[in-house]
């Protein structure tokens, strides 16, 4: 005797297989999703990799251990400074901006507090009127203590005044290499008298 498979029995036999094929289609939707995820999460990690590159800059003068240092281009200036043992207690940073973020080469000189007893302090006092280094008589180790500043800039700037006197602070940016962004770091730490 041959048994017949009701009508009801095909059409749940169809559900099921409907459902199930529905939730495959899902389960391999959310995957791919998944998948673009993941793709953008390790995207973003290369690229932070690759912002937060090396650098070595060289900092000296008024810390404990002074020499060239590995840092990454996120770090600042305060960074290079504790990484050099942390500022002696004659450290004068007035006129650095410790927030400023690193360069690759970058020369970063803490100047002294204390005054050269055998130089004049007439000229002393007239080269750190109101903290502000006067650019037009400042020494090289002077000017290396503004920020951006390292040895090749200074001399530069003082080959420069050797033909002309700045007569205005932004005559700086006349000089090789200091252009409008350097100027605006340092402007505030600047003088010509």
């Amino acid at each position: 005797m041959k048994k017949y498979v009701s009508k009801d029995r095909i059409i749940i036999v169809i559900f099921i297989l409907i459902i199930a094929g529905y939730g495959f289609h899902i389960n391999r939707k959310n995957n791919g999703i998944n998948n673009i995820e993941k793709e953008i999460i390790t995207t973003e990690l290369f690229n932070n990799e690759v912002k937060d590159k090396f650098v070595y800059v060289h900092i000296d003068g008024e810390v404990n251990n002074p020499g060239m240092y590995k840092l990454t281009s996120n770090d600042r200036i305060n960074d290079a400074v504790i990484k050099a043992g942390g500022l002696k207690d004659t450290a004068n940073t007035k006129n650095i901006n410790l927030s400023k973020k690193l360069e690759d080469e970058m020369k970063i000189n803490i100047p002294s507090d204390i005054i050269n007893q055998d130089s004049d302090t007439s000229v002393y006092d007239e080269k750190t009127n109101n903290n502000y280094i006067n650019i037009n008589i400042a020494t090289k180790e002077e000017l290396m203590s503004l920020s951006g500043i390292g040895e090749i800039k200074a001399e530069s700037i003082i080959k420069y005044r050797e033909n002309k006197k700045f007569s205005k602070v932004e005559d700086i940016m006349n000089v090789n290499g200091i252009g409008e962004k350097l100027f605006d770091s340092i402007k505030d730490y600047i003088s010509i008298n």
